[in-house]
């Protein structure tokens, strides 16, 4: 057996492995049961409730209710809600409006409050389908979800433990952070906010601290990691202080990893050393504050000591499931060209013989052209009005529609270059991906390795940590059809322009090399996009979101961000054009991807 096909069965045996162990260690010992509401304005909410293994309706169990964070899915909580569960609780997570499968659009903390409870209500009217205890009753928030329920937590008389992971204090501190309250005038007109940014009233009402005081109806725990990027430690502090003195300016004097008490009910504050925003509802330790804060509100103390194998085990399944795919999708790759090709041989090019200098020549006028589109685009865009009713697309943003118009500008820019490279160079259109020879193979290849692609996404997280598979074919479509353009005539510039001209490489070089020139052009274009748009906005260019961070230049950062991903993404693309030396391919993949995860992960917020 060659090397091909022992990578090929490794990465098979991966791809199984991985999620059977993902599945079978957050799993064990519990019962999943899908499970909707409506809730109180007709929108539905979908969920799924989280037993003990052999629990029966007989049995009387804590309800614990949890919602997730912007842009993620009831997923999100399937590691701590089913580690609570094997505690003893019934646990409830759910979609919030606007993401994933559950309904309507999403109202940031504000119709999200009336869904959390009606959740609440929904799950102990069926407390004798599930067995639980209608008195006892804890939730559980990260991020958005964490706002939301530490508005419910001070307003629902029936919540007895609050648990908001990474929660903000007030919305307008957490918008500035971005510079997007003082931008709001500018895109305002462009997009259907249901937010009215400029309206001090709109942001009072989402903000936590406003529903916090010293009466605070249940135990409070706040978790917060020390390099949150969205909420600050200050932020936990004002809302605690405001929660045990009734006095937000008393923050500093809250001491964390200290219990208070305040009209008989318990007040902390936990931060993690070294952790981000992300990872706080994945850390072992807020696990162990999670499960201890519960017992100790339901029955006086930790029962039993947390279990916190099964998550580091679902981890380790996703890293499995991932590196399989990614050693699958190169192996994959090959056997399925080599299929294709027959016949077919990649069309004949000069582009590739050219010397090093006229490289360099043309390579510096791609930078250039790129770059002056990217900083026309919000010239363009953020003088007229109306803009998103021009596009054809459920999921119209900034990022939809500055890629539509990147495409529009960049086609005579696309067609001098061809027209300018003929005359001086002698190319043909062989020479940019153009040629019909290997075309419809090329289509192929791409199309089933982007499916492949998203496919091994799914596979890896979407029990476990984030629903990415779609379940509107329609909106993916739009979506697809959308960004076509886009990806087509970038496509052209960074594979047929660049990476052909660097095919006298050997393949390996060629698709690396291509990969870091296409990430660095990239990164120059936003970052050319973001120094227009910065002053257009009014947004400062440098921001400063942790008192434990350092200042962050936004342009700065779009390119290192953006020029990394691009980097990751072309090493597939420049695998795949290798093939048949055919953007079409390239750009169906890429395509596909991007839709994908559009439509999979995306919230619904306008």
């Amino acid at each position: 057996m060659n090397l091909k096909k022992i990578l090929l069965v490794s990465a098979i045996a991966l791809m199984v492995c991985g999620p059977l162990l993902s599945y079978t260690s957050t799993f064990q010992n519990v019962v999943l049961i899908d499970d909707d509401f409506t809730s109180f304005d007709g929108t539905k909410i979908t969920g799924t409730v989280i037993l003990p293994k052999g629990h029966q309706p007989s049995d009387k169990a804590p309800l614990i209710v949890l919602m997730h964070g912007y842009t993620a899915s009831k997923e999100f909580f399937y590691p701590l809600a089913t580690e609570l569960a094997r505690h003893g609780y019934v646990c409830y997570t759910f979609n919030a409006r606007g993401h994933q499968t559950s309904g309507n659009e999403s109202t940031v903390a504000y119709l999200e409050v009336r869904d959390f409870q009606e959740a609440i209500t929904y799950m102990l009217s069926k407390n004798g389908t599930y067995g639980i205890n209608v008195t006892q009753v804890g939730i559980i928030g990260h991020s958005h979800g964490a706002m939301t329920a530490t508005i419910v937590g001070a307003t629902d008389p029936r919540v007895n433990a609050t648990i908001p992971i990474s929660t903000g204090a007030n919305t307008s501190v957490l918008l500035g952070k971005f510079g997007l309250i003082s931008s709001y005038h500018v895109y305002a007109s462009l997009l259907n906010l249901n937010i009215n940014l400029s309206d001090p009233d709109e942001l009072w009402l989402r903000s936590p601290i406003r529903y916090v005081n010293s009466s605070y109806p249940s135990n409070l725990l706040l978790i917060n990691g020390e390099y949150d990027e969205a909420f600050s430690i200050q932020e936990n502090k004002e809302i605690l202080a405001k929660a045990i003195w009734n006095d937000s300016a008393l923050a500093n004097n809250v001491v964390p990893g200290v219990i208070y008490n305040a009209t008989g009910n318990m007040r902390k504050l936990v931060v993690e050393s070294n952790v981000e925003h992300l990872m706080e509802a994945f850390m072992p330790q807020t696990f162990n504050e999670t499960i201890t804060w519960m017992d100790l509100t339901f029955y006086g103390g930790l029962r039993e000591p947390v279990n916190t194998t099964p998550l580091m085990l679902m981890f380790l399944g996703i890293l499995l499931t991932l590196f399989g795919g990614l050693v699958g999708f190169f192996v994959f790759t090959s056997y399925l060209a080599k299929w294709l090709r027959k016949n077919v041989e990649p069309p004949p090019t000069i582009a590739q013989d050219l010397e090093i200098k006229q490289k360099g020549i043309c390579f510096a006028a791609y930078i250039g052209l790129y770059a002056g589109i990217n900083a026309l685009i919000p010239l363009i865009v953020f003088n007229i009005p109306g803009l998103h009713g021009w596009i054809p697309n459920l999921f119209v943003d900034l990022l939809g529609i500055i890629s539509v118009f990147t495409a529009l500008l960049a086609v005579p820019v696309v067609l001098f270059l061809l027209w300018y490279e003929k005359k001086t160079l002698g190319t043909t259109l062989a020479d940019y991906g153009l040629a019909k020879q290997g075309m419809a193979q090329s289509a192929i290849l791409g199309t089933i390795l982007g499916f492949f692609l998203v496919g091994i996404l799914a596979l890896a997280v979407s029990d476990f940590i984030l629903d990415l598979v779609i379940d509107d074919v329609v909106v993916f479509l739009i979506t697809f059809l959308t960004s076509l353009p886009y990806m087509f005539v970038t496509e052209l510039l960074w594979r047929g322009f660049i990476q052909t001209k660097l095919s006298n490489y050997n393949k390996y070089i060629e698709v690396i090399a291509s990969a870091i020139i296409v990430g660095i052009l990239q990164g120059i274009g936003i970052f050319a996009l973001m120094l227009v748009t910065i002053p257009m906005l009014g947004l400062p260019n440098t921001i400063l979101i942790n008192e434990n961070l350092p200042a962050l230049n936004l342009s700065l950062l779009s390119f290192i961000g953006f020029g990394g991903l691009y980097i990751g993404l072309s090493i597939f693309a420049g695998w795949i054009y290798q093939r048949f030396r055919n953007v079409i391919g390239t750009t169906l993949f890429l395509t596909i991807v991007f839709s994908w995860l559009l439509v999979a992960w995306l919230p619904r917020v306008f």
